[in-house]
């Protein structure tokens, strides 16, 4: 009986020390673990708070295109092409119309637009868990870049014209009628397209922003999540494109 003591006692000094070593593995395990999920999860938002800041600078971008040089080129070709409509067959009325032309009145008719430099952002190639949390992104991302190239095409086609038109002003000494009514008109038109197509970029470009901040919000870590900070301007200025998107036709024109 007394033989088996030493040896019982090292079999359980032996078996408790391996599941000591098995506990430690476990938690070394457990806490590697934590860890590299963890550090997965703070990369994903650092992830989403880079792309937030990108979308941050695109509308802000076209905050500035918009405001400064797309909308007071819409007022101002509605004014001169209604006044010249209105000054049809009467003499007097269109060498008013035509002095009116002269430098400072109407500078947003004068003034060529620079075009949109976008950050765009492929979700499905660069942050692929985006697109699998919300595939809408996916479709945004399409939407957003159709869209920036559409409005990049309006903008070049209205300088060249604008251009055009100067030279052709400066070679004769002045416009005929009907030249200055097909300029007008043109004109009015493309800053029709230009207005239409900003409206849905920026509806485009704050759904994108939200989804992502709607993302980031369920990422249960203490770690810092970007936020859009919108201009107050943007209010007025998204008010103005509703306006003027009620008011123009065609609308199945502009996707």
């Amino acid at each position: 009986m007394w033989q088996w003591v030493p040896v019982a006692s090292v079999f359980v000094s032996a078996f408790l020390a391996m599941l000591v070593g098995i506990v430690l593995e476990i938690y070394r395990n457990s806490r590697s673990t934590k860890k590299g999920m963890r550090e997965k999860l703070e990369k994903e938002v650092s992830q989403i708070n880079v792309a937030i800041s990108g979308i941050s600078y695109n509308i802000e971008v076209l905050l500035h295109v918009v405001s400064d040089y797309i909308i007071p080129h819409y007022n101002e070709s509605q004014i001169v092409f209604t006044a010249l409509q209105e000054a049809q067959g009467d003499g007097q009325k269109l060498q008013q119309l035509a002095t009116s032309f002269s430098s400072p009145n109407y500078p947003a008719l004068r003034k060529t637009c620079p075009e949109l430099h976008f950050i765009e952002w492929d979700f499905f190639k660069e942050v692929p868990f985006l697109v699998e949390k919300d595939p809408e992104l996916l479709k945004n991302t399409g939407w957003v870049r159709g869209q920036s190239h559409e409005i990049n095409t309006a903008i070049k086609t209205h300088n060249a014209h604008l251009m055009g038109a100067m030279q052709t002003t400066m070679h004769q000494g002045g416009l005929k009628t009907s030249e200055l009514y097909s300029i007008l008109h043109f004109q009015k038109s493309l800053a029709d397209a230009e207005c239409l197509i900003s409206l849905q970029l920026f509806d485009k470009l704050l759904d994108t922003e939200n989804r992502l901040e709607a993302i980031n919000n369920t990422y249960k870590i203490d770690v810092r999540k970007s936020k859009v900070s919108v201009p107050k301007v943007l209010g007025d200025v998204l008010k103005q494109l509703r306006e003027i998107d009620k008011t123009t036709v065609p609308k199945g024109d502009f996707p």
